[in-house]
């Protein structure tokens, strides 16, 4: 078992779900966030994990969501002086850096070009939704012509506008490069678009609204990515796709549009090997690269790819599954430079 002790706790913050799973505080689940994530983690933090003393602890953890605001200069300089592999996660939209001197950062929204070396991608955190669908995994067979789907917030055009005159803009460049990318291949003449382009995020539903509604919108969103060979993986607010993560937990081919980005465990994984992946300045020849792919695969090589992509979710990018890599990963690291 990881001995690990969760250093900084406040118990006027919410803690991060790892640390809530190990009985540290308390993990809020927000509107949209099911709460099945946690009691997934409680599972496993109980078969892998030994909440210890900070001096007796093989990784420090911060217990709470980073913040810029947060002074941890004390802490930092506990880890330092004792030698102990540090981890923090910030797990937002917000494209500044933390100032952490000692520890590694995990964050979901990373520029590459702005990165700092303590930095390392995490994946959007999501409940399976096979299960939450009561659903057994099921490949897709090879069909002659591609078929795209998306479903999900595109604005209506004046939202934009407004979040521009808002100062909003990586509001507006998410919603801005979706719609240019939903256009082109709507457009398209060689691939067929399932797509489902809602006006307000989440349809305006949320977790207190009607609940048949939100059964509704819940079940659409799944149906649109499990009956479609390829689905869409833009950026948001934040430079990171949320949906990413469904797809492949899906066991269904994501076509990602790179914007400069930072993925988990990027010298672990192999990316362009469970996605069509297309730079950002590419997007206008999207279609074509979806078909030259699509008709370079041949059946049972599209059949792996979609058992690849749900294992890779399952073992890496899952809640259970990135918790312990990232922190299994960290102490290795810790240990080999200090050998």
């Amino acid at each position: 078992m990881v001995k690990v002790s969760f250093i900084g706790y406040n118990n006027y913050k919410t803690s991060i779900p790892i640390a809530a799973a190990c009985g540290i505080g308390n993990f809020a689940y927000s509107k949209y966030k099911s709460n099945k994530i946690f009691d997934e983690l409680k599972l496993i933090a109980k078969k892998k994990f030994r909440v210890v003393s900070p001096e007796n602890a093989d990784i420090l953890i911060y217990p709470h969501k980073l913040e810029l605001k947060d002074k941890l200069s004390n802490i930092q300089n506990f880890a330092s002086e004792k030698k102990i592999p540090f981890l923090l996660f910030r797990d937002d939209d917000n494209k500044k850096s933390a100032n952490i001197k000692y520890g590694t950062v995990c964050r979901s929204s990373i520029f590459k070009k702005k990165s700092k070396k303590n930095e390392v991608a995490m994946p959007a955190l999501v409940v399976d939704l096979l299960k939450d669908n009561n659903c057994l995994f099921n490949e897709r067979n090879k069909r002659k012509i591609p078929l795209v789907s998306f479903c999900g917030y595109c604005g209506d055009g004046i939202s934009e506008f407004v979040y521009l005159l808002q100062g909003r803009k990586q509001k507006f460049d998410g919603l801005n490069l979706r719609y240019n990318v939903l256009k082109s291949l709507e457009e398209s003449p060689i691939i067929k678009t399932n797509f489902i382009k809602r006006k307000n995020f989440r349809a305006g539903v949320t977790k207190d609204g009607n609940t048949h509604l939100i059964n509704k919108v819940k079940k659409e969103f799944f149906d649109n990515i499990i009956n479609s060979d390829y689905s869409l993986a833009t950026r948001g607010k934040g430079n990171f796709s949320h949906r990413l993560y469904e797809i492949l937990c899906c066991g269904r081919i994501p076509l990602f549009v790179n914007t400069d980005c930072v993925l988990p465990f990027e010298n672990q994984i192999n990316w362009k090997e469970h996605c069509i992946w297309v730079e950002y300045k590419d997007i206008k020849y999207f279609d074509k690269i979806i078909n030259e792919f699509h008709n370079s695969i041949d059946s049972n090589s599209f059949i792996r790819m979609q058992q690849s992509n749900r294992i890779l979710w399952k073992e890496w990018l899952s809640p259970e599954g990135f918790y312990l890599k990232i922190i299994n990963n960290i102490i290795n690291k810790f240990k080999y430079n200090f050998i």
